[in-house]
């Protein structure tokens, strides 16, 4: 696999076929995940651009909490399973 700097950060760029290929079913935290099962299923290169995020108290505060790690991790097993 690629690993990334920052997978949350939500900064996505996309070619035509990218486009095309993606098909993305979550709609919460768990689409980040979703999103880099997408790009190796379908072979599409993943290329980081650095971008300089910034984090504010209230930024930090909306985070994943650790009790939604569980229902996170359940929505994915769910999704693999369709």
């Amino acid at each position: 696999g690629k690993t990334t700097t920052d997978s949350l950060s939500g900064f996505r760029g996309f070619n035509r076929r990218a486009i095309k290929s993606i098909n993305l079913k979550t709609e919460r935290m768990e689409v980040s995940n979703e999103f880099f099962a997408e790009i190796k299923r379908h072979r599409l290169r993943l290329e980081e651009v650095p971008i300089k995020v910034i984090y504010t108290p209230y930024s930090m505060r909306k985070g994943v909490q650790p009790g939604n790690v569980f229902a996170i991790i359940f929505r994915l097993v769910l999704r693999l399973l369709r």
